[in-house]
């Protein structure tokens, strides 16, 4: 089996700045060893592209594309392609996703 390349969009990227600003403020150090391990487990997904589930409120609007894995308190949300893994967001598991993802389009406009 060949393995796919794991692409940040920018959104993604801006996310985690985003986690390891906030971090950053309290603990430097806990920072990067949370940044070290969200990229580790989104680089995972080079071989297994499948591993995550699908994200249950997609999943519920009948979008199955997206995949999602946990990397306790963040979700690491993916759309596996043919060649390609595109990382879409991280976001913190405690929020709601619904909210997020609306939050999001506002911020486009």
């Amino acid at each position: 089996m060949t393995e796919r390349r794991v692409l940040w969009t920018h959104a993604a990227q801006r996310d985690l700045e985003a986690i390891v600003d906030d971090i950053t403020d309290r603990e430097p150090l806990t920072a990067l060893q949370v940044l070290a391990r969200l990229q580790a487990r989104a680089g995972r997904l080079a071989a297994q592209p499948l591993r995550g589930r699908r994200v249950p409120e997609l999943r519920d609007l009948g979008i199955d594309s997206y995949r999602e894995l946990i990397e306790a308190p963040w979700r690491i949300i993916y759309r596996p392609a043919a060649e390609r893994i595109y990382v879409m967001a991280v976001v913190d598991a405690r929020r709601d996703l619904q909210t997020v993802l609306m939050e999001r389009l506002l911020q486009t406009r």
